[in-house]
């Protein structure tokens, strides 16, 4: 029996077939008719059916409702202002944000929002502060000897990638020699340059986002995860399409994912998948991602994590990267 048949109702529960049918006869209307207000307001009233997300489902409403958070923030108030004038401090920040919130909720009394505008206001103001601070120490060779002699076997703590030596003494400032990426890459996440396969430090919260340069914020990380990661710490902070398509050698044409899904999914959920148990984790092996549905394109709600022995497509991931864009 197939991995995928085993898994046929998903972690998220059995699928419905007459919410389906309903759910996507509005997705149609709204589809065709994007630009009604009509049309999407009966469609944003509608409730995603179970199982519909796939495994993925936790992460796609988890990453939806921190950028619904983010936008209502800043929405009440732009975060521009204080961060380019250091003299607008933490209490302009919070009357500000109540001055807001009583204009948009007369019927609500004061004090509460008063509470309201105070919570509000401590995590705005942790965002102001961590765009102004956004420099990061220079990192001493003491500082990379001491990340990658605390780890037993040193890997990217995103995906599992295990460094190279040569890698290894670069980062050590051992040996200057070039990196020569390889001929064959997974064509999910291909490390076709020289800094894809280099060492970086990484810092686990961003400085953007209030990470400190302390050495329990500092993690490696492979260049190819620590390009794509950048400030990002969402799936919607990408386009929601695919970047492109590949004609693959074997498998014909398929769509190219965003290289932040198959980061963000590898990341979070950090071990293989497969029905076995098995035992492979980011601390021990590489992850890779493969869809849930064979035939279905490879996006936030079809991708399933496995480690090599697992990989359902272990005989077409790696392709030569002269395919790859």
């Amino acid at each position: 029996m197939d991995y995928r048949e085993s898994l046929s109702t998903g972690p998220e529960g059995s699928m419905q077939a007459h919410q389906v049918s309903h759910f996507f006869s509005a997705v149609d209307v709204a589809r065709r008719g994007r630009w009604d207000d009509d049309a999407l307001r009966q469609l944003a009233h509608l409730a995603i059916p179970e199982g519909l997300l796939g495994p993925r489902g936790n992460l796609v409403r988890a990453d939806v409702t921190l950028a619904q958070a983010r936008w209502y923030l800043e929405g009440l108030v732009d975060y521009a202002a204080f961060e380019q004038d250091e003299s607008l401090r933490f209490g302009r920040l919070a009357l500000q944000l109540w001055q807001a919130l009583v204009a948009q909720n007369p019927q609500i009394p004061r004090d509460e929002l008063h509470e309201v505008a105070l919570k509000l206001a401590t995590v705005a103001w942790s965002e102001v502060r961590a765009r102004r601070i956004r420099h990061r120490a220079r990192m001493t060779l003491d500082t990379r000897r001491t990340l990658w002699f605390r780890e037993l076997d040193p890997r990217c703590y995103l995906c599992g990638y295990k460094f190279t030596a040569g890698a290894r003494d670069r980062f050590l400032r051992r040996s200057r020699s070039p990196l020569t990426p390889p001929p064959l890459v997974d064509f999910t996440r291909p490390r076709t340059k020289e800094r894809h396969l280099l060492i970086e430090i990484d810092h686990m919260q961003a400085v953007a986002e209030g990470g400190t340069n302390e050495l329990d914020n500092l993690s490696l990380a492979c260049g190819w995860c620590n390009i794509v990661k950048g400030r990002r710490g969402s799936i919607f902070d990408v386009d929601s399409r695919p970047i492109g398509m590949l004609d693959h050698p074997t498998l014909g044409w398929l769509s190219v994912p965003q290289p932040m899904w198959v980061l963000r999914i590898v990341s979070m959920r950090g071990r293989c998948e497969h029905p076995s148990g098995c035992s492979a984790n980011l601390a021990n092996s590489e992850l890779l991602v493969a869809p849930y549905s064979s035939r279905g394109a490879l996006n936030p709600a079809n991708t399933l994590v496995f480690c090599g022995e697992h990989d359902p497509w272990k005989d077409e991931r790696l392709i030569s990267r002269t395919l790859v864009v």
